[in-house]
């Protein structure tokens, strides 16, 4: 009874109206059918009583019909409430919007934050804010926008992913999903989001990072075969030379290195795609000096500016630089005399120049580069062309190597 409505009250008042008149008139007539006078008043008490039990019933019927009109009024508020906290402490951003007045009518204030709206600004804005914030006021787009709302009044939630424009003008990446919220009279759309724009640069330096390491990949194969083949050459180069002696080994042996050098070097940064040639050369240095303990003594000194080198130039510069620096160790000084190798990298003007300085005995006469039959200054001359690099040389204080190209 507790849970009767009002159809119910007023079926239930007109049948026990209809159950007493009729079993109350057939009730009367057997019993007082021989005194009309008896029967006359029975009829009015009979009324008056049907008046009183039914204002009776219906008073207590009323009453438990206002007790669950109460009970379901509550019920509706405490879920309002919950709803109310449940979107106000959700983690992403929610609002609700019009489309028929195309304005906001409800914003949590992950919403207000993300917008950098307030509330009451953000809900007596012009119509076409929200064209605004999803950056969808040019034709085309706002098309395809009016598509995605057609998609969401068929009953579909929609996800997608978004460029949107705060408040204060600056841009954001965002995921949303449009739902349609039913409310009847109102076409309404439920719209939450995320700032996915932390995520969405992630996943571009993930996605750069492994397109260059699937790059990285195919140059390593390609340039491994290659540096296989420069091996090669330079063991057939030492053969055709004649000279099979350990000094000759050993400057086979450097060359090479030089070249495993600019590996270990490239493995080792975060770049591997290029090396610091100055970082490189300095290493390189020391190791050539290492090579040579107990032959030369010469002390070094540096100047290197920081040039990154792509790995195809970076190798042909590296056996160059080897060539010149092991040449000022094995000639510009006599054995166990002390002196100076001066190794300088610079950029002027968009070419990189290398000098390898000795302060040591010079070269007399000095040498003719182009006409030089060495295999050390056949391999110089080689290089430089893969290079496109310009080989320079004055020996008349020491000697000086420079070789320059373009970057």
């Amino acid at each position: 009874m507790a849970r009767l409505g009002p159809k119910s009250i007023v079926s239930l008042y007109a049948l026990v109206g209809a159950l007493w008149v009729l079993c109350s008139d057939q009730l009367a007539g057997m019993l007082f059918s021989a005194s009309p006078k008896l029967y006359a008043e029975v009829s009015i008490l009979k009324g008056w009583a049907f008046v009183a039990v039914t204002s009776a019933m219906l008073y207590d019927l009323l009453r438990r019909y206002d007790i669950w009109r109460e009970e379901q009024q509550q019920a509706l508020s405490e879920s309002q409430e919950r709803f109310r906290i449940l979107v106000e402490n959700a983690p992403e951003a929610i609002v609700v919007f019009d489309m028929d007045t195309e304005r906001f009518v409800e914003a949590n204030p992950v919403a207000l934050t993300m917008l950098a709206c307030p509330r009451d600004e953000l809900l007596a804005s012009a119509p076409g804010r929200f064209d605004s914030i999803l950056e969808s006021q040019d034709p085309a787009e706002r098309e395809r926008v009016q598509m995605v709302f057609s998609r969401v009044f068929a009953g579909e939630s929609v996800l997608l992913e978004r460029p949107l424009r705060r408040a204060d003008g600056k841009r954001f990446r965002g995921e949303l999903r449009l739902s349609h919220l039913p409310q009847k009279g109102r076409r309404l759309v439920r719209a939450s989001c995320l700032d996915i724009t932390e995520r969405s640069t992630a996943q571009e330096k993930l996605q750069a990072a492994l397109e260059e390491k699937s790059a990285l990949l195919r140059e390593i194969h390609h340039r491994v075969k290659n540096n296989l083949q420069i091996v090669i050459s330079l063991v057939h180069l030492q053969n055709a030379s004649g000279k099979t002696s350990q000094a000759c080994a050993d400057r086979l042996a450097g060359r090479i290195r030089s070249m495993a050098l600019v590996h270990d070097q490239l493995y080792g940064s975060r770049n591997l795609a290029a090396i610091d040639m100055g970082r490189y050369l300095h290493s390189l240095a020391l190791s050539v000096a290492q090579v040579h303990q107990g032959r030369a003594t010469p002390s070094l000194r540096f100047d290197l500016a920081s040039q990154d080198l792509d790995i195809a130039r970076a190798v042909p510069f590296a056996l160059l630089a080897n060539e010149l620096l092991s040449n000022a160790f094995n000639h510009a000084f006599p054995p166990d005399s002390p002196g100076i190798i001066q190794v300088e990298l610079h950029v002027e003007n968009g070419r990189l120049r290398l000098a390898v300085i000795d302060d040591g005995r010079g070269m007399d006469p000095g040498p003719d580069l182009k006409r030089a039959e060495s295999m050390g200054f056949v391999l110089v001359r080689e290089l430089a062309g893969q290079l496109g690099a310009t080989v320079s040389a004055d020996t008349s204080h020491g000697c000086r190597f420079e070789v320059e190209f373009p970057l």
